[in-house]
C-alpha cells in the first residue's frame, strides 16, 4: 500500500519525514499506479519506469487483493472526501470509478513491462469488478450510482458530486478496455450511463458555486434550509451541503466527452465557470482556493470553508483534453484527437515539450474537412498524427515541428455525415436509455425512396417508422424474431424540398414522430411503448405512469432515393409535475378494447386529458427559459396496446396549483389539434423538476 502522505501526525504530533502514514486510502494507491502511467506514456523515461515499476506493482497488488478484502471493489476505505467517513461503508462509487481506471492503467503498465501476468492480472479484476459495480452501486429504478453500498445497512439514495472522477482520468489517458494504445478517450461504463449520473448530480446537488458534496435524500432540494448562526448547526450542514470544488470541473469535462449525448459544451463549461468566477471576481482570492466553499444558509454564504491552499480545483485541466479529445504518448510518437465539437474549431494542444493549436476549417466549395496543427511553444515528433472519428483524417507522414511550424492534412470524409456502416438494411444503432429525441436530416434525390426510424430495439425484437416517398404513407412496423407486422398505416405529405428533416421524441411511454421540429409542428404518428404497463382491474384502467426505464435501440436506415446526411440522439430532460409514486386510476369508467376511453363512442369525456403520455400534464422548459404546457388528446385502446389518438399542445402563460384539480375547467376546448406556443418566463412554485427515473 502507498501510504497517505510522506509523514503521519495530522491530528497529533508530527512524525519522522519519509516515515510515511495515515489511514487506509481508496484513491492514493490506485492514482499511484495511474500517475506512473501517465508519466512514463508522456515523457519516454525508461529510466523512471523501472525505478518505480517495482512500487507500482506492489501497490497494485495491494488494491486488487488485499484491499478488495476477498471481494471484487476496493472494501471499508476512506478517499478524498473524508468527513463523512465513507470507510464505514462496504464499497463507495468514488473509489470504485478509480479502481476500474487503475486496472486499465495496469493492464497498460504490465505491456510496458513486458510482464503479461500482471496485465492478465489487471483484466480479469476488472472484468469481475464491472458488473458489481453496476449491481451493487447502480441505481436502476432513478438510474444514478450510489455514494456507497453496504451488506448490513443497505444502499441508500445518497448522491455524491464527482463520483465519477476515475472516469475522467479514463477518458484522458485512453484507457481502453483491451489494455491497448488508446486513440480516443476511453468509458468504463456505457457512455449512457455517465450521462444519467451527471444530469442527477447537477439536479440532486446544485449550489451557486458548484456541486454540493453529498444529497442523502434521493431527491432534488426542495427549499433552502433556515438561515443559522449557530457554528454547530453551520458544522453539521457543512458536513454534506458545501461544495466540492473538484465536482463541477470534472462534471464539465465529462459533459464533454458525451459529445452529442452531453449537455452542450456551452451549458457543461458553465458548471465549472461558476465555481471558479465566484473566486476570481467574488472572492478575489483565485490563489487560495480551498478544498470546500460554503454554500448558502449557514451564515458564511460562498466563502471558504476548509482546506485552504488546496489543490482539488485542479482536474479543470483535464477540460481542454475533453474538449479535443486528445491523447498522447511519447513512448509509440502517436498524437490523437477525438474533438467532442463539430467543425470549425480551434482547440488546445498539451503534449510534454510542446503546446500549440489544432484548427479544423471546411473550405468554400471543399467536400474535405482541413486540419492544421500549429506548434506555438516548444516542439513535438511523432509519428502518428491523425483526428480520429467520424469526419476525422490522418497525417501523411511523421510530424517533426518546431514553433511557429503547422503540419496540414485532410479529412477522408466531409465531417459529421454517417459512416457508411450507420445505413443501410443493418444500420448500426445507437444505445438509449429514458427519455430521448432522435434528429435525422435525410436527403431525396428523384424517384422513390424509403427511411427507416427505429426504435425499442433489443435482441429478438424491433419497432420503427417506415416512411414512404412513393405512397405516401408512415406505417408502424414492429419485428419479433424474424416476423414483422405492420402495426398502424397513415398517410403523410413529405413537402418540398431535397431535405427532409424527421425527429423521434419519446417521452415516457410513448414515441412521438414529427416530420420538422418538435417544438414547432404536431407529431404525425406516434405509438405507445410496447412494453408499458396497461392493466385491467375492477372495471377501471390502472396506468403505471413511470414504467421500467427503457434502455434498448436508435437509429436510421435509408434505401432508395434517400441518403442520411445527420443524425444525431441525445437524452432529453423535461420539466413537469410530480408524477405519483403508485400506479393511478385513469378517468374511464369502462375497461376492454370495445369500450375504451373513447369520448366520441362511450361519452367519457372526462379522460380526454389523462393518459400516459403526460399524466396530469407537463411542463416543458425551452432553451429560451419559456414554458409550454403539454396536454392529453382523446384516448381510447387499440390493437397496439394503446393507440393514442391525439395528442395536444397549448401554452400557457401562469399555470396554478389548481391545475391539477381544475384541469377540465382550466383547459376547456378542443386542444387536441393546438399548436405549441411560448409561454411567459416563469415556473409556479407548484411545479419542480421531476425525480429522475
Amino acid at each position: 500500500m502507498i501510504t497517505e502522505s510522506l509523514s503521519g501526525g495530522c491530528m497529533g504530533a508530527t512524525g519522522r519525514l519519509d516515515g510515511g502514514g495515515g489511514r487506509v486510502m481508496g484513491d492514493v494507491s490506485t492514482i499511484f499506479l495511474i500517475e506512473t502511467l501517465q508519466l512514463y506514456e508522456w515523457t519516454d523515461d525508461s529510466e523512471f519506469l523501472h525505478e518505480l515499476a517495482d512500487t507500482a506493482l506492489r501497490a497494485a497488488d495491494w488494491f486488487a487483493n488485499v484491499g478488495t478484502a476477498g471481494t471484487p471493489l476496493p472494501h471499508k476505505q476512506c478517499c478524498t472526501y473524508d468527513i463523512i467517513a465513507f470507510a464505514n461503508y462496504d464499497h463507495t462509487s468514488y473509489n470504485s470509478f478509480l479502481y476500474l481506471a487503475a486496472l486499465r492503467a495496469g493492464e497498460r503498465l504490465g505491456a510496458h513491462l513486458n510482464n503479461a501476468t500482471f496485465s492478465k492480472l489487471c483484466r480479469e479484476k476488472a472484468a469481475a469488478a464491472l458488473p458489481f459495480l453496476n449491481a451493487s452501486l447502480w441505481n436502476a429504478t432513478h438510474e444514478y450510482f450510489r455514494a456507497w453500498s453496504d451488506g448490513k445497512l443497505g444502499n441508500p439514495p445518497w448522491v455524491m458530486a464527482d463520483t465519477l472522477y476515475g472516469q475522467v482520468i479514463a477518458n484522458t489517458l485512453g484507457l481502453s478496455s483491451d489494455g491497448g494504445d488508446a486513440t480516443a478517450p476511453a468509458w468504463l461504463v456505457p457512455k449512457g450511463m455517465v450521462a444519467k449520473h451527471l444530469a442527477t448530480e447537477a439536479l440532486f446537488n446544485p449550489s451557486p458555486y458548484g456541486l454540493t458534496v453529498v444529497t442523502t435524500t434521493g431527491a432534488p432540494p426542495e427549499a433552502p434550509p433556515p438561515p443559522t448562526t449557530s457554528c454547530k448547526t453551520a458544522v453539521s450542514r457543512a458536513k454534506y451541503d458545501s461544495v466540492w470544488m473538484g465536482g463541477a470541473p470534472d462534471w464539465a469535462a465529462l459533459q464533454i466527452s458525451l459529445g452529442d449525448e452531453g449537455v452542450g459544451v456551452s451549458a457543461a463549461l458553465a458548471m465549472a465557470e461558476k465555481e471558479l468566477d465566484h473566486y476570481r471576481t467574488d472572492l478575489r482570492d483565485q490563489w487560495n482556493i480551498h478544498g470546500l466553499t460554503a454554500n448558502d444558509g449557514y451564515g458564511v454564504d460562498g466563502q471558504p470553508w476548509c482546506t485552504a491552499h488546496y489543490g482539488f480545483h485542479m482536474p479543470l485541466w483535464h477540460i481542454p483534453f475533453a474538449m479535443s479529445g486528445q491523447v498522447f504518448s511519447a513512448v509509440t510518437k502517436t498524437l490523437t484527437f477525438s474533438p467532442s465539437v463539430p467543425c470549425p474549431y480551434v482547440l488546445p494542444v498539451l503534449v510534454t515539450g510542446g503546446v500549440g493549436t489544432l484548427t479544423c476549417s471546411k473550405p468554400a466549395g471543399g467536400a474535405r474537412l482541413s486540419f492544421d496543427l500549429l506548434i506555438t511553444l516548444g516542439k513535438i515528433d511523432v509519428t502518428t498524427l491523425a483526428v480520429v472519428g467520424e469526419g476525422g483524417g490522418k497525417h501523411a507522414g511523421p510530424a517533426a515541428l518546431v514553433a511557429g511550424q503547422t503540419a496540414t492534412w485532410e479529412s477522408s470524409s466531409g465531417g459529421r455525415a454517417l459512416k457508411s456502416d450507420d445505413v443501410g438494411p443493418s444500420p448500426r444503432l445507437q444505445p438509449v436509455a429514458g427519455d430521448f429525441l432522435l434528429q435525422a436530416t435525410i436527403s431525396r434525390g428523384s424517384g422513390s425512396g424509403s427511411a427507416q426510424i427505429i426504435f425499442d430495439s433489443g435482441a429478438s425484437t424491433s419497432v420503427h417508422y417506415a416512411l414512404s416517398s412513393a405512397a405516401h404513407t408512415i406505417d408502424l412496423v414492429r419485428t419479433r424474431g424474424t416476423k414483422s407486422t405492420t402495426v398502424q398505416t397513415r398517410t403523410h405529405a413529405l413537402g418540398s424540398g431535397d431535405v427532409l428533416q424527421v425527429e423521434l421524441l419519446r417521452r415516457g411511454t410513448f414515441y412521438l414522430l414529427y416530420l420538422g421540429s418538435h417544438l414547432t409542428t404536431q407529431p404525425r404518428a406516434y405509438i405507445e411503448r410496447p412494453s408499458s404497463d396497461v392493466i385491467c382491474l375492477n372495471g377501471q384502467h390502472r396506468v403505471d405512469p413511470e414504467p421500467e426505464p427503457l434502455s434498448s435501440h436508435a437509429g436510421v436506415a435509408v434505401g432508395g432515393s434517400f441518403t442520411l446526411s445527420e443524425m444525431r440522439i441525445t437524452p432529453y430532460r423535461w420539466e413537469a409535475a410530480a408524477l405519483p409514486e403508485q400506479p393511478v386510476l385513469s378517468h374511464c369508467p369502462t375497461c376492454g378494447r370495445d369500450r375504451g376511453c373513447d369520448p366520441a363512442g362511450n361519452k367519457t369525456a372526462a379522460c380526454w386529458a389523462y393518459n400516459q403520455i403526460i399524466p396530469g400534464g407537463g411542463l416543458l422548459k425551452l432553451p429560451n427559459g419559456t414554458f409550454v404546457l403539454y396536454v392529453a388528446g382523446s384516448d381510447f385502446d387499440g390493437d397496439d396496446g394503446g393507440g393514442k389518438q391525439y395528442m395536444g399542445v397549448v401554452s400557457i402563460a401562469a399555470p396554478t396549483c389548481v391545475f391539477f384539480l381544475g384541469l377540465k375547467k382550466l383547459l376547456a376546448g378542443d386542444w387536441a389539434r393546438a399548436r405549441p406556443a411560448v409561454a411567459a418566463p416563469g415556473v409556479p412554485s407548484c411545479w419542480h423538476a421531476r425525480r429522475p427515473r
